[in-house]
């Protein structure tokens, strides 16, 4: 099995652990270099006026969208991140001007993602997207494009670095 960086299944476990904490660390002192100060700071305009707020993840992106609601959750935000794609389509279309619909998408191509962001769009909700990439189908709906942790690692190592990056990114989101 293939990690990347010229990591495979035979990698012993010390060498493993240091060469994904390297990765990752990197993604992270990366999040200033590609997320721009103008979208990140209207994302969070937005998500703190926002009177009611959905987030959407799939497959990898699906824990990340957890915690960044539960974190706005603590904050006393009224927020929501169903699991379902179909429910995710539910939520998206029911919302209205004065909402966010956050969506979380590595590769900004996931099907499910961009039916609830297009339905969000259409509802006149204001789609935030956090993708690994500037170019995508889900830049193209959205209303803010935050790009964080879009590096190429090798495919298992860019999964974990993205994730980090989103953390980091929806952290300081939720940070009131």
């Amino acid at each position: 099995m293939t990690y990347g960086g010229g990591l495979t299944s035979d990698t012993p476990p010390e060498k493993l652990i240091r060469a994904i904490a390297a990765k990752s660390a990197e993604a992270v002192r990366g999040i200033p270099d590609s997320v721009s100060p103008e979208e990140f700071s209207a994302a969070l305009d937005a998500l703190q006026q926002a009177t009611r707020i959905v987030i959407v993840g799939n497959g990898t992106s699906a824990d990340p969208a957890r915690d960044a609601s539960c974190r706005l959750a603590m904050l006393g935000r009224v927020v929501s991140a169903p699991g379902d794609s179909s429910a995710q389509g539910l939520h998206s279309h029911h919302l209205s001007q004065g909402t966010v619909c956050l969506i979380i998408s590595h590769s900004g191509s996931t099907r499910e993602s961009l039916k609830a962001a297009t339905a969000a769009k259409d509802s006149g909700a204001i789609v935030i997207a956090l993708t690994s990439f500037r170019a995508s189908p889900l830049t193209e709906v959205a209303s803010i494009v935050l790009v964080a942790g879009g590096v190429d690692y090798g495919f298992r190592l860019e999964v974990m670095a993205s994730r980090l990056a989103y953390l980091a990114v929806t952290m300081h989101s939720s940070s009131g």
